[in-house]
């Protein structure tokens, strides 16, 4: 099981990294990606993101969430 804590900074409303630990083959696994809410999609983008620097392709990411806005699912669709 992998971590991942991300916050949105206060003073510039961004997803900031606060700690990340993963799996040495995470690149060689499928990975859940679980969020309950996605509001803005910022946060779930910048752990796709973290996902992807450690190697694990796009189609080994499954995104998890219950309850999704429009604005952040049309902009994780966007990335």
């Amino acid at each position: 099981i992998g971590k991942i804590l991300i916050q949105r900074d206060e003073q510039t409303a961004q997803p900031k990294l606060f700690y990340s630990k993963l799996p040495p083959d995470v690149a060689q696994r499928t990975c859940l990606l679980l969020d309950p809410m996605l509001a803005t999609g910022g946060t779930a983008i910048k752990a796709i993101e973290i996902l992807r620097q450690n190697g694990v392709p796009e189609q080994s990411i499954i995104f998890i969430n219950l309850i999704a806005a429009p604005e952040g699912i049309h902009a994780v669709h966007q990335v």
